[in-house]
C-alpha cells in the first residue's frame, strides 16, 4: 500500500474540505454529545458491519479520529457520573487503538511534507501563500478547537497535551517545506515575503476560530515579526543605505568617546545630506508601492508599512543626533536639513492607499 498525505495530493478524496477542515463537527464533543443515536439500519439490512478495529485502521481523517479520542474521553466521564465504571476498561482500550491509527496517519502527513519535492510542484517560485500552507492552517485550527472542546488533560508522563507533540512536529515540517519553497526565490526580500505571505495566512486561519492562546499562534506570530524586521531593513537599505551605515557605525563611537575616529566620517556627511534631501520622497513612495505590490493581505500591508516608515523617522531621528556632536556640528550643510515634521507629514499621505 502506498503511504502518502493528503496535504500533498490533488487526488481522489471524495470529500477534501472535511479531512483538513473541521466544519460543525466539532459540535460532537458538546452540543451534540447527547443528541440521540443514529440506527444504522441500512447497513444491518445490508450485512455491511465492521468492527471498530476495522474502521478505524481505515481512517485516513486525522480530524475525525481526534473527534472520536474526545469522544472516548467524554463518554467514559458521563459513565462515571451515571455509576457504570464498569465500562471505563473499554473506553481506556478504544482511545488507545484511536491514538495509535492517529498516530499513523499524522506519521504519514509528516513523511510526505519531508519527502515533497517542491520543483515538481510549480511552475516557477511565487511569493503568494501556498495551499499546502492553507491545509496545514485549517488542519491545525481543527485539531486545536476540538482540543479545546475536549478539554483533554495534561499527560502526566509527558507533562505535555499529547496532541501538542504531534502539532510540534508538523509545524517543524512545515516551517522546513517553507524553507524549501523559498530557496527557490532569487531574492531575499522576495523569499521574506514569501514567508511573511504565508505566517500571515496561517494566523489569520487560527484566528479565525481559534481565538484561545495557543502555542502555534505565539510561534507563528514570532517568525512573522522577526521576517518583518528582517524586511524592513532590507526594504530601506536601497534608499537610505548610506545614512544607515552612517548611524550604525558613528553610534558606537559616540558611546565609546572615539572623537578622533569620527573625524574620518566628516567628508561624508554632506554627500548623505544633500543625497538624502533630493530623494527622500521619491524613495518613501517607491516603498510604499513595493508594499502594496507585495502583501495579498491588506491589513498585513498596512502594519508592514507603519513599521517600514516608523523605522525610517528613527534611523533619520537618530542621523539628527549624531550629527548634532561637536564633530559634526560645524558643518554648513545641517542647514539643509529635512525637518522631521515634514517627513511625518508627507508618510501620513500614504495611509489611505490601504
Amino acid at each position: 500500500m502506498k503511504t502518502t498525505s493528503l496535504f500533498n495530493l490533488k487526488s481522489q478524496v471524495r470529500n477534501r474540505a472535511t479531512v483538513f477542515s473541521l466544519g460543525n463537527r466539532d459540535s460532537l464533543l458538546s452540543s451534540d454529545l447527547m443528541s440521540p443515536l443514529i440506527v444504522p439500519h441500512v447497513a444491518q439490512q445490508a450485512n455491511e458491519r465492521k468492527s471498530c478495529e476495522e474502521h478505524i485502521s481505515s481512517n485516513y481523517d486525522a480530524i475525525s479520529l481526534y473527534i472520536c479520542i474526545g469522544l472516548c474521553s467524554k463518554y467514559k466521564e458521563l459513565m462515571i457520573e451515571r455509576g457504570v465504571p464498569a465500562l471505563e476498561s473499554y473506553w481506556k482500550t478504544l482511545k488507545c487503538t484511536l491514538w495509535h491509527r492517529f498516530d499513523i496517519v499524522m506519521g504519514l502527513h509528516n513523511s510526505s511534507l519531508h519527502d515533497l519535492d517542491v520543483h515538481k510542484m510549480q511552475l516557477q517560485p511565487d511569493i503568494h501563500p501556498h495551499y499546502i500552507i492553507r491545509r496545514y492552517a485549517e488542519f491545525t485550527c481543527a485539531l486545536l478547537v476540538c482540543s479545546q472542546t475536549s478539554m483533554h488533560q495534561i499527560d502526566p508522563q509527558l507533562q505535555i497535551e499529547p496532541l501538542q507533540l504531534y502539532l510540534s512536529k508538523q509545524q517543524a515540517e512545515i516551517e522546513n517545506f517553507l524553507t524549501r519553497i523559498t530557496e527557490q526565490l532569487t531574492s531575499r526580500v522576495q523569499q521574506l515575503v514569501c514567508l511573511i505571505n504565508n505566517y500571515d495566512l496561517i494566523l489569520n486561519v487560527l484566528e479565525e476560530r481559534a481565538t484561545f492562546d495557543s502555542k502555534e499562534k505565539s510561534s507563528f506570530w514570532e517568525l512573522k515579526q522577526n521576517r518583518i524586521n528582517e524586511y524592513v531593513e532590507l526594504l530601506l537599505r536601497p534608499h537610505f543605505g548610506d545614512l544607515m551605515s552612517f548611524v550604525n557605525e558613528c553610534e558606537p563611537l559616540i558611546e565609546q568617546g572615539h572623537k578622533q575616529l569620527l573625524i574620518r566620517y566628516s567628508d561624508s556627511v554632506t554627500k548623505i545630506v544633500r543625497s538624502f534631501c533630493a530623494h527622500w520622497k521619491k524613495s518613501i513612495d517607491a516603498i510604499n508601492n513595493e508594499i502594496v505590490r507585495s502583501f495579498t493581505n491588506f491589513k498585513n500591508g498596512t502594519n508592514i508599512l507603519q513599521v517600514t516608515f516608523t523605522q525610517f523617522v528613527q534611523y533619520y531621528h537618530r542621523f539628527s543626533k549624531v550629527l548634532s556632536h561637536e564633530v559634526f556640528a560645524e558643518n554648513t550643510v545641517l542647514k539643509e536639513l529635512v525637518n522631521i515634521h515634514h517627513i511625518m507629514v508627507e508618510i501620513k499621505k500614504y495611509k489611505p492607499v490601504y
